[in-house]
């Protein structure tokens, strides 16, 4: 590596620790033009971030900002648990702690971080009798470490199935938002519902029992959902089973409203498109979701696309991933400063077989589209966002560990992505990750805290 490009990676991690200047990120320009764009992204050293000889698998992420942490939760063979990982890569403590354990059956951790208390609230699926007769717990939890005075806590429970919890936290509303797919197999229907937790004291808000959210006579399935910081608002996505799949969303204000134009197509093609993610950058009033798409029963594509504050679709549709490989389980997050989104997913080493490994591109956001951003527009204007070469985080091998279902979580310029790992020749899956940065063409254009 030249010294001039040395210089550059120096100022680059310089930006990420410190997580504040106007001044570094100037010098960064300076020398990104001086030496040209690195080619390619920065990927770290992998972390193992649970790794006991026990089936550990289903991460997620969030990122502490005030702290400049991640904590990773995932399924443990008995319960949640948790790590924390500082911004450069290093495990905080000395091994993963428990964060909800016992004799029933918990899945699919979902986090969010409130700052106000310092505190996370993560939330999962709990077989509340052994019988799959699925609630949505939850448990907040201090940021340093767990506090035995928050206990866990039911979000919502019924005779139904509720599954699939996901969680975003709103700064002006001082709440969670935690959405969750409702099952009635004897009516051969799902829906997708939200109860909204307050940060201060778990208590659920609103008349205490969840809300509808999607249209109640389909089949939705694979929720998210997203913190819009700029309008107080949530972006709820889904994928619905019409002629084929489709992806849907619906817009709700910061208490639970749900807003004009009500539930809208994101992604409706003859082909099915399904598991979408979504995300927001703090400071854009827009949000990128992605999902898969199926081209054959080995080969799905990856896509993206920008869905302005207004709930205007944007123009362009990302084909992040167009290979004759198997591009599946998509994730997104936006760095918490900035205004670009890393996309993450998993990618099988050939057309027919082989273990899967870990792919990301960046999309920055685009500018122009929605009518909020463009008033007195009778259609939406050429896009100005860009989107990066694909790379490799943990790449395919006929003869390596398989890596599946990544979770991406933002942070100061730069990014934590976890997945589940599975080593050759053994049926113990652990949880490990890398840190990515993005480019010099990449970077993102505000590094600010």
């Amino acid at each position: 590596m030249s010294p001039a490009k040395k210089l550059w990676l120096i100022l680059v991690v310089c930006a990420v620790l410190l997580g504040t200047t106007s001044f570094v990120n100037p010098l960064i320009r300076l020398i990104s033009a001086a030496v040209g764009a690195v080619p390619v992204p920065w990927v770290g050293r992998e972390i193992a971030i649970a790794e006991s000889n026990n089936t550990e698998y289903e991460p997620d992420a969030a990122f502490n900002w005030k702290h400049n942490e991640y904590l990773v939760v995932w399924r443990g063979h008995d319960g949640i648990y948790g790590r924390r990982v500082s911004a450069t890569g290093k495990l905080v403590g000395s091994s993963p702690f428990a964060i909800a354990t016992g004799p029933r059956t918990r899945r699919l951790p979902s986090a969010a971080y409130d700052p106000v208390n310092d505190r996370y609230l993560v939330v999962w699926m709990y077989d509340k009798d052994n019988s799959e007769d699925w609630n949505i717990n939850g448990r907040f939890i201090p940021w340093e470490s767990p506090d035995g005075s928050l206990k866990e806590f039911e979000i919502y429970g019924s005779f139904l199935y509720e599954e699939q919890p996901k969680v975003a936290y709103s700064s002006a509303q001082k709440e969670f938002l935690v959405v969750f797919v409702k099952k009635e197999p004897a009516k051969n229907k799902s829906e997708i519902w939200g109860s909204r937790v307050r940060a201060s004291d778990g208590k659920i808000l609103g008349t205490g029992i969840p809300f509808l959210i999607s249209d109640n006579t389909e089949f939705s399935d694979n929720p998210d959902v997203a913190y819009n910081q700029k309008r107080n608002e949530y972006l709820v996505t889904w994928d619905v089973q019409k002629a084929s799949l489709d992806v849907y969303g619906a817009r709700l204000t910061g208490d639970g409203q749900i807003l004009n134009p009500g539930i809208f197509s994101i992604a409706g093609w003859p082909n099915n498109e399904g598991i979408p993610a979504a995300a927001a950058c703090p400071d854009e009033d827009q949000y990128l979701v992605v999902w898969q798409s199926e081209k054959s029963a080995t080969n799905n594509d990856i896509y993206a696309r920008v869905v302005f504050g207004d709930a205007v679709n944007s123009a362009t549709v990302h084909h992040v991933a167009d290979t004759v490989l198997h591009d599946s389980y998509p994730d997104t997050a936006c760095s918490h400063n900035g205004r670009q989104f890393l996309v993450t997913w998993q990618q099988q080493y050939s057309s027919t077989s082989g273990p899967y490994g870990i792919i990301g591109r960046f999309v920055n956001t685009e500018t122009g589209g929605g009518s909020s951003l463009c008033p007195g527009c009778s259609a939406a204007p050429a896009k100005t966002a860009s989107i990066g070469d694909v790379f490799g985080i943990m790449v395919p091998t006929a003869s390596d560990a398989s890596r599946t279902r990544p979770a991406v979580s933002g942070g100061f310029g730069e990014y934590l992505v976890a997945w589940e790992h599975l080593p050759k020749g053994t049926t113990d899956m652990d949880v490990h990750g890398k840190k990515v940065m993005p480019s010099a063409k990449f970077l993102p254009v505000v590094i600010k805290k």
